[in-house]
């Protein structure tokens, strides 16, 4: 997936995947992550068969890589901003 070079935003994740969105709006707690928590809508979707568990993974799969870009851009940016701030000699 990493040679497709998505963009670092989630907006593609939240149209594409609008329905687990949804369900995770649904949740008891805001910052949930769908792995065991009480009261999750998302993992009672799953249970009740009304989610299918591959779409699920693939919506933790592009997560996951849009995350890893995410986290590879600050990075980069990073290391930029301390080039820009060394005294020059």
């Amino acid at each position: 997936m990493r040679e497709l070079q998505l963009p670092a935003t989630d907006e593609g994740l939240q149209s594409t995947f609008h329905d687990i969105e949804l369900l995770a709006s649904q949740c008891f707690f805001q910052d949930c992550k769908h792995q065991g928590e009480p009261r999750c809508a998302v993992k009672i979707a799953l249970e009740e068969g009304t989610l299918d568990p591959n779409r699920f993974h693939s919506f933790q799969k592009l997560e996951k890589e849009l995350a890893y870009i995410e986290q590879k851009e600050k990075e980069k940016n990073r290391k930029t901003t301390k080039k820009q701030k060394r005294p020059k000699m």
